[in-house]
């Protein structure tokens, strides 16, 4: 089944104030938000053309119950004064009632990127560079969460790997993690790679993964629902196999303008956060030149 994202009828009042606040705020390109309302503030942190210098940076806006702009931090710009090369995937994720985090990776090196944590409310403090020994050279979405007040990571679906910290570090800069759950044999799930972060359910938590599909090297991502759930292990994956999310048939395409020659399309998902029961609102880009939110009903 393939669920369209795009119809008026899935778009609650959130979903659209959101989208309002975003299409009329005076950048270009933007795509990718990350969001959360707290203690009557809208955070959204999102990728977009930097008029300054023409390049794609990432931002934080804060704006107020009236829907003023109170705020508007660029985030590649604050992380360059700790000797952070650039920011890039914003993705929020919150820590109880109060503390507002953000994740972001350094983007592509020939070397080796890197992921960092970095508190964002109730003020912004100084980024943290996440170390695990068993990662990838180049890294991209760590899908964050506390728990029973420690920082925990999906690092991956398959193989399933959570990761724990070891917090708090020596050194106040970097934050080392080490193998909370593993499990190598996990070959029935389909490859997927991590989207939004993790928002808390009843039972678990819920994310929107992404799916890649190849075509002469070229490549078109859309997205799948995934509860991480807990059970006597620890947790285990379970993926809704039934739903595919794209914006529309249409956005399958592409778009002109091409930031990434390999890609063909993507509905990239990177922000979510739970309104009620069994019903969320997802935020999105859109073949990395547009944007969207929408309610989703699950599952």
């Amino acid at each position: 089944m393939v669920t369209s994202l795009i119809y008026n009828s899935r778009q609650d009042e959130l979903s659209k104030r959101l989208f309002r606040l975003l299409k009329t705020f005076p950048l270009k390109n933007i795509f990718n938000p990350s969001f959360v309302d707290r203690d009557g503030y809208t955070i959204i942190a999102f990728r977009a053309i930097n008029p300054a210098t023409n390049k794609i940076n990432s931002f934080v806006a804060t704006f107020g119950d009236t829907d003023q702009l109170i705020d508007l931090l660029n985030l590649n710009t604050y992380v360059e004064q700790f000797g952070v090369s650039t920011a890039a995937d914003p993705k929020i994720f919150t820590e109880g009632n109060t503390n507002v985090w953000l994740t972001f990776n350094t983007g592509y090196s020939d070397d080796q990127n890197d992921v960092y944590l970095l508190k964002i409310y109730p003020k912004v403090e100084q980024p943290i560079r996440c170390v695990y020994q068993g990662r990838e050279r180049i890294e991209k979405n760590w899908a964050f969460f506390f728990e029973d007040g420690k920082i925990l990571a999906l690092y991956s679906i398959a193989p399933f790997v959570v990761l724990e910290a070891l917090w708090p570090s020596s050194d106040a800069t970097v934050c080392e993690f080490r193998e909370r759950l593993k499990d190598s044999e996990n070959h029935r799930q389909p490859r997927l790679s991590i989207g939004t972060q993790l928002v808390a359910t009843g039972s678990g938590y819920l994310f929107i993964a992404h799916r890649k599909l190849t075509f002469f090297n070229k490549r078109i991502y859309y997205g799948v629902p995934v509860f991480l759930l807990r059970n006597d292990q620890g947790y285990r994956i379970v993926v809704n196999k039934r739903m595919r999310l794209i914006h529309s048939f249409r956005s399958l395409l592409g778009s002109k303008l091409k930031h990434n020659k390999n890609l063909i399309s993507c509905t990239y998902f990177s922000g979510i956060n739970r309104i009620a029961e069994n019903k969320y609102v997802v935020g999105y880009g859109i073949n990395d030149v547009n944007f969207s939110f929408s309610l989703l009903n699950t599952i």
